[in-house]
């Protein structure tokens, strides 16, 4: 009936390299090789639905020392290892790639997930659960974590208009949209409204909201992420169900004048809400 696709853009150039641009591009895909090994592998390998396929995009210019990486990658059965030339190209093909292979299907599932954060154990499953043969219809995995490596705290975040989402397209139009059509924020169909989900007039999405279903990695050099989100975890967790061998340190109650000042608390209460009353 479906196929299910993951998109991760792995090191994908979006400027012209110079001989200094270039050194510095391959430091940052050292880096970023290290935290995908540590983080967001782990969970992937710990999924309890592993029925999808997961397109890593590569730059065709990634350097041989990367290709050890590759190897190991193209052996685990559900990743699908793609190249583009930047950023660019990807924008251009990866549609192109998807409607290959989901030729014969009816309907696909386009997913996002960026290299260094991690999915929950039943993530995908949850993604799955949710499908309906609608075209442009979307699922937003809307509770998740953030993970400060610096001192190895979490807080909660509600956040239906995350990064974590999936697009539901026909496969019998002309072409798909796919999940970069825009920015994850920009999506009309993200937006969350009380009243509609309350009384199930939503038919453009699904929020779910039942569990933390991801974890974004704040590891100082993200591009826009911030540690001071959502609320303070104020307990230890373990993190296996992220496929990640690690106990988290609790938060503190004094830290949230601190989260006050960057949160949006109606939402955050808005999603507690409709959490509560729609069980």
């Amino acid at each position: 009936m479906y196929k299910h696709f993951v998109l991760t853009q792995f090191n994908l150039k979006n400027f012209p390299l110079g001989v200094e641009a270039r050194k510095d591009w391959i430091k940052w895909t050292r880096k970023r090789i290290d935290l995908f090994y540590r983080y967001c592998l782990p969970s992937f390998l710990n999924q309890s639905n592993k029925n999808f396929s997961w397109l890593l995009y590569f730059d065709s210019e990634t350097p041989d020392e990367f290709h050890v990486n590759i190897e190991e990658l193209k052996k685990i059965d559900f990743v699908n290892v793609r190249f583009a030339n930047g950023f660019d190209h990807f924008m251009e093909k990866y549609t192109f790639d998807i409607e290959d292979l989901c030729k014969g299907t009816d309907w696909v599932m386009i997913s996002r997930c960026d290299n260094d954060d991690c999915l929950e154990k039943d993530a995908i499953a949850a993604i799955q659960s949710k499908f309906v043969p609608k075209d442009e219809f979307m699922i937003s995995l809307a509770s998740g974590y953030i993970l400060n490596t610096a001192n190895d705290t979490l807080s909660h975040y509600y956040y239906p208009e995350s990064p974590f989402i999936t697009i539901i397209e026909s496969c019998k139009k002309e072409h798909l949209k796919g999940i970069f059509y825009c920015e994850h924020r920009n999506w009309p169909q993200l937006e969350m409204k009380l009243l509609d989900e309350l009384f199930a007039r939503n038919v453009r999405s699904v929020f779910i909201l039942d569990k933390p279903y991801w974890m974004q990695v704040v590891h100082g050099e993200n591009v826009s992420n911030s540690a001071i989100r959502g609320f303070p975890v104020l307990y230890n967790k373990l993190l296996t169900s992220y496929g990640i061998q690690k106990r988290t340190k609790r938060g503190s109650f004094l830290l949230i004048p601190a989260y006050k000042k960057k949160y949006y608390w109606k939402r955050y209460l808005m999603s507690i809400l409709i959490r509560i009353l729609k069980r």
